[in-house]
């Protein structure tokens, strides 16, 4: 088990976009708030055993510290099927290789906490609470290509690890170690000098070696203010 959506709705993906329009201007951060569905799969020897659709929150805080150095926290909430809590901190380098192509490599930071209930029929036990806390390391780099002055899209590619700690009151606790890709995509949509809006989806697999873990997908539209 892994983190699941700040991976799905990647924070990255505002990044390359927020370059894209610093490049040609003085500013110097980015807020980005959105509405988001999530889909986690929790996973057993590869198999679905059961799948949450969640609505959630996303946002990000994109802030250009020193020339193309940057750091990018952003946190994402979900509940309706059980409850999702993430975070994560990312510190990026933005590259221009030409005036519509960017790229960002960038190292960081995920942190996430999911619960739900579990039954247990073959031995009469029903709404155990389970949860999953996790926390690890990732690498990435993303590339961001601008069309025009309005529109921006970005492609972003994640390998990420994890240690995991499973808990099914009161019979289950135990710690495991994953990893897994992440695959997202983003639009930017400016309005205005200090208003875009936002579209991205973003896929995630992570499995420990025994294929235990977690599969997301979901997506978001939100606003952004550059400032």
């Amino acid at each position: 088990m892994h983190t699941f959506y700040c991976n799905i709705m990647a924070f990255t993906l505002a990044l390359t976009c927020f370059f894209a329009r610093s490049a040609h201007s003085e500013i110097k951060g980015k807020v980005e708030l959105a509405p988001a569905l999530i889909n986690i799969d929790i996973l057993e020897h590869g198999k679905t055993t059961e799948t949450l659709r969640m609505i959630g929150a996303k946002g990000d805080l994109t802030i250009l510290v020193y020339q193309g150095l940057c750091l990018k926290p952003g946190f994402l909430l979900g509940w309706k099927d059980g409850g999702l809590a993430a975070a994560s901190m990312g510190v990026g380098y933005y590259l221009p290789i030409t005036d519509k192509i960017k790229i960002l490599p960038s190292v960081g930071v995920n942190w996430s906490y999911l619960h739900t209930k579990v039954d247990f029929e073959q031995v009469g036990l029903f709404h155990l609470k389970e949860r999953f806390r996790a926390c690890g390391p990732y690498v990435g780099i993303e590339i961001c290509y601008t069309f025009n002055d309005k529109l921006t899209i970005t492609g972003a590619y994640q390998y990420a690890w994890s240690r995991t700690h499973t808990k099914i009151k009161p019979i289950i606790s135990s710690h495991t170690h994953c990893e897994g890709s992440n695959y997202m995509i983003g639009l930017d949509y400016s309005l205005n000098k200090n208003w875009s809006v936002t579209a991205g989806f973003a896929y995630n697999l992570s499995l420990s070696k025994e294929k235990h873990g977690l599969r997301g997908k979901g997506g978001k539209i939100g606003l952004a203010y550059y400032f």
